[in-house]
């Protein structure tokens, strides 16, 4: 009969997931303090190199701990012949009267040990409380929502974990897989293309797209669909200038709301909907670089740049390399405000961790 794989027989196996959360921590401690003396370590993984001189220490201690007399001379003979310090020696000696082990003597490389942590406990213990949240959240959130979200459950005097930081914590839960980009702009040759500038309202771009909500009526809470945004956005100094928030597809209309914003101060603006925000920039724009949308080619958008004296410039069709970032930039914006909402729908409704329906699990 094969006995279990785990002790004697008749012994039931009690998995590490179902202990009491006390104790697997207690238990982490212990391996942790175990790892700081280096009592803990996978021998397949030390070099041919490391172990030499390992044993080499151990052997000389070893043999120095035996000894039954004034241990000067020996120290020093010890010291010449690996070529480090006295104390660094006598080091060795207490290291193997406390733990006589090979692996204990092993070199030590410099610096923080890997899979040590900073943080305080507290800022630790809030830290995995929103990854948490984070992992079962049913969108595709973006890292940067751990962040926010720690932000906002943070105590004044809390400091903010860095971005590597947080990236160590999900590498540690296996989940830095889940915080990829999942899309990765391609170079093209013809990126040569993409405007350029170094004057503000010299070159200005203009484009759309949809915002990853999902709209409802007050009394139904019935789907409308997704709103549209059209931006214009300044090359030089990469300010949005203008947009224009609307249900319909992008048309004229929406096209020339944007460009006034634009072009008009906004302090009237953001007070008439009671925002407590700077937003100075605007002015007319020497030239407006679009796409060939049949909205930047109607007759009310030429004529009216033609007017005010800004310059209509297309891109070549069928040169995708000569698009703009603005779509990205944009798009990634927005994308990280409206992650802020429960069951937003993300850049594709139906793509996440989980599978959810956007349009019925909407809510204010």
């Amino acid at each position: 009969m094969p006995h279990p794989p785990y002790g004697p027989p008749n012994v039931r196996l009690i998995r590490p997931k179902r202990l009491p959360q006390a104790l697997r921590d207690a238990g982490v401690a212990l391996v942790e303090q175990k790892l700081s003396n280096s009592t803990v370590k996978d021998l397949v993984s030390i070099s041919d190199d490391e172990w030499q001189i390992a044993c080499r220490r151990f052997n000389a201690t070893q043999r120095l701990s035996q000894y039954r007399g004034r241990l000067q001379a020996r120290v020093d003979s010890i010291a010449k012949m690996f070529g480090v310090t006295e104390r660094t020696v006598r080091r060795w000696l207490s290291i193997y009267r406390k733990n006589p082990d090979i692996v204990a003597l092993l070199p030590k490389s410099r610096g923080q040990r890997v899979g040590t942590r900073r943080l305080a406990p507290s800022i630790e213990r809030l830290l995995n409380d929103v990854i948490d949240s984070w992992a079962a959240k049913a969108e595709h959130l973006p890292v940067a929502w751990i962040r926010e979200e720690f932000k906002r459950r943070a105590r004044s005097g809390q400091v903010m974990p860095s971005r590597r930081a947080i990236d160590a914590r999900l590498r540690d839960r296996g989940l830095d897989s889940l915080g990829r980009q999942r899309f990765v702009l391609k170079s093209n040759a013809a990126d040569v293309l993409t405007p350029r500038s170094r004057k503000a309202l010299e070159i200005v771009q203009m484009d759309h797209t949809l915002v990853d909500i999902m709209v409802v009526d007050e009394v139904l809470r019935q789907s409308v669909g997704r709103p549209w945004i059209t931006v214009a956005f300044d090359i030089a100094t990469r300010v949005v200038l203008g947009f224009a928030l609307r249900l319909e597809p992008p048309s004229a209309t929406s096209v020339g709301s944007a460009l006034a914003m634009a072009c008009l101060p906004k302090e009237q603006w953001l007070k008439e909907r009671h925002l407590d925000l700077i937003w100075t920039p605007f002015g007319v724009p020497e030239l407006v670089h679009v796409d060939n949308g049949k909205e930047f080619h109607s007759l009310a958008l030429t004529r009216g740049c033609e007017r005010h004296g800004i310059s209509l410039q297309y891109r070549p069709p069928g040169r995708p390399g000569s698009a703009s970032r603005l779509p990205v930039i944009t798009t990634r914006t927005f994308i990280a405000a409206c992650t802020r909402f429960r069951r937003s729908c993300g850049t594709v409704p139906f793509v996440g961790r989980h599978r959810h329906s956007s349009q019925t699990q909407s809510v204010l």
